[in-house]
Parts: structure tokens; C-alpha cells; sequence
């Protein structure tokens, strides 16, 4: 009787946090004013509580974002599997290619110590598989990450399109190079 409760219990909180009580990420695209997707292959895993770990990125190359792949050699982050608290359903292995959704680990408004520090988002991801923040993958080739591609670029677009639309309709086009362009043929 009490492992149907358990199941029961596990249930109902999954079911909240796919219902909202996690925040979800993706949809706006100024995500990336403060997220970036990497390709990363895990270093180190080391689990702590039941369901919490740190873990160890080595980022191999930056899908969409402004993480510096050249500047950071690893991220050190910590990383739940505990569904009240994050997307991510199953801890890495050492060894495994994964693509992961990073923020820096102070963001603006917020005590900017450790602001060169990365971490896994825990937030559920619109537009990554099963709303995880992060996957693990075969490798680059993985048809998993053309779409999560995808999935972004299409988000990316309708940004950039509601953004055009938001200006104002008469661009008199006068910036410095118009104006020196026109000041030269006239």
C-alpha cells in the first residue's frame, strides 16, 4: 500500500511541475540574454543527497547563446534529478555527450559573486525533448540536436519578426553611413 502512495505522491508532483510550478524557459526569445546551449561531454559526476549531484561539463561548442566555449573549460554545477525542483529526469554518466542548458550563476539583479560561473538551469525547457534541461546525446551527429536546432530557430525567428514589427514604420534610414552615402552623390 505504501509504494502505491509513493508512485502516487511522484505522480502528482510531476504532474505539478509540468503543470507551471517549475518555470519554463524557451518560448521568449530573450532566453539568450541569459542562457546558452552547449554540447558538452561529462568530466566528473559525483552524487551527494539521493537525486543531487555536481557535475562536471567539458563544453565542446555553443548552439545558441553567448557562453564562451574558448574562455570556459569546464562547468562545475550542481544538478538535481528530484522533480520539485528541476526538469532533468536522470543524471548523466562520466563519458556521456549531452547537450545542456547553462545560465551564469549570477544574473543580472541578483549578488554577482561567481558571476564567471556557469550552471545548469533547472527550469523546464520548451525546447528541448521532454522539456529537460539537460539531454543526453550519441554525439553531434545525434538527430536530437538538429532538432532541438530547430526548435530554436524557429523561436529565434518569430523573435526577430515580432522585434521588426515593434519599430516604428517610417525608417527615415538616416544613419551616419546613409547620410555620408547621400551627402557624396548629391
Amino acid at each position: 500500500m505504501w509504494k502505491l502512495l509513493v508512485v502516487l505522491l511522484i505522480a502528482v508532483c510531476w504532474l505539478r511541475a509540468a503543470e507551471g510550478a517549475l518555470p519554463a524557459i524557451g518560448d521568449d526569445p530573450r532566453i539568450w540574454e541569459n542562457h546558452s546551449l552547449v554540447y558538452a561531454m561529462v568530466k566528473d559526476i559525483e552524487e551527494g543527497e539521493p537525486g543531487h549531484f555536481t557535475v562536471t561539463l567539458s563544453p565542446m561548442a555553443t548552439l545558441s547563446g553567448t557562453f564562451d566555449c574558448g574562455l570556459h573549460s569546464e562547468i562545475v554545477s550542481p544538478l538535481s534529478t528530484w522533480m520539485m525542483v528541476s526538469s532533468i529526469k536522470a543524471a548523466p554518466e562520466r563519458g556521456d555527450k549531452v547537450l545542456a542548458v547553462v545560465r551564469p550563476k549570477s544574473v543580472e539583479g541578483e549578488d554577482d559573486t561567481g558571476a564567471d560561473e556557469y550552471l545548469i538551469t533547472a527550469s523546464l525547457v520548451t525546447f528541448m525533448p521532454g522539456g529537460s534541461a539537460l539531454v543526453k546525446v550519441t554525439g553531434f551527429e545525434d538527430p536530437v540536436v538538429a532538432e532541438v536546432l530547430e526548435k530554436i530557430r524557429e523561436t529565434r525567428a518569430k523573435g526577430h519578426q515580432q522585434g521588426a514589427e515593434e519599430e516604428p514604420a517610417s525608417q527615415t534610414g538616416d544613419t551616419p553611413h546613409d547620410s555620408a552615402t547621400e551627402r557624396a552623390r548629391g
